[in-house]
């Protein structure tokens, strides 16, 4: 049906678990031409321009690596307004920073790069034993603020298959965590640094609301600067293709940084042979 597909398999050893490194490394060497757009096996774009748009900001803007964004598919429930929640979030984070200068990492769900790049980093040769960080850390060592771009065209997303439950994402997200460790001292401050101040804004807004004199003066002050964020998050919810996932914001703004604190700590308690799946 495709006569100009090519599919590389490996075979399965018991002695030897391959994750996803090893063929993504075979798939790339395989590859006949430069340009190498990736994705995940349980996504599909949003529309059929995707290719079009991915590979336009490569050569256009004469870069060699591309950010794009992975959506998880909308459904009904409280778990899955919190997957998009956190995914928006990410997106957010690490849009901005590569907007900034400063790349940090991607989403393997949807990403582009030159052969010639990966080659030129060694590929994952680096960080071939961590499970995770096909897309994270290969960022870290390939992108800097010269030779890297984002595309956030709607045309350009991709959606994938949401985790089944709570429990589903919270050991995805233990796994994606695993690769924090290697990151670079700058960003992994950067990083923290975010968090712990939004938990700090709402725990001392909560305390001074107790106090009249105070209560006053913070409670007018929170509620403005909350607006504020609503304002900007709307904007670039519809820029992301998240929908109308800033009305979250209240909650899982102050509960977020304690589940990923709580996901974090099980990545140190928990088993380090961590399999990508």
């Amino acid at each position: 049906m495709h006569p100009h597909l090519y599919i590389t398999r490996i075979a399965p050893d018991k002695k030897f678990y391959h994750g996803k490194k090893l063929p993504l490394s075979l798939g790339i060497k395989a590859a006949k031409h430069d340009i190498l757009v990736l994705t995940d096996a349980d996504c599909r774009p949003a529309t059929d321009q995707w290719l079009k748009h991915m590979v336009t900001a490569l050569h256009s803007r004469n870069k060699e690596l591309v950010l794009g964004i992975g959506n998880y598919k909308k459904t009904k429930g409280f778990t899955n307004l919190w997957l998009r929640y956190d995914t928006f979030t990410i997106a957010i984070q690490y849009l901005g920073f590569a907007l900034s200068g400063k790349p940090y990492m991607a989403t393997g769900r949807n990403m582009a790069y030159s052969k010639q790049l990966f080659q030129k980093t060694g590929g994952f040769k680096n960080h071939i034993y961590v499970a995770s960080g096909d897309d994270d850390l290969f960022v870290q060592e390939a992108a800097n603020k010269t030779n890297t771009a984002v595309c956030m065209a709607a045309e350009a997303h991709t959606i994938s298959a949401p985790p089944s439950s709570f429990k589903k994402w919270r050991e995805q997200k233990i796994r994606h965590l695993s690769t924090a460790s290697h990151y670079k001292k700058s960003i992994k401050f950067s990083l923290l640094t975010e968090p712990v101040t939004r938990e700090l804004f709402w725990a001392l807004t909560l305390y001074f609301i107790f106090f009249p004199n105070f209560g006053l003066l913070i409670l007018p002050f929170s509620l403005l600067l909350f607006l504020f964020k609503l304002i900007i998050w709307k904007k670039a919810s519809d820029k992301t293709g998240m929908g109308k996932i800033f009305w979250g914001l209240l909650l899982f703004d102050i509960i977020q940084p304690l589940i990923i604190a709580f996901s974090h700590f099980g990545n140190l308690t928990g088993s380090k042979k961590r399999k990508w799946k």
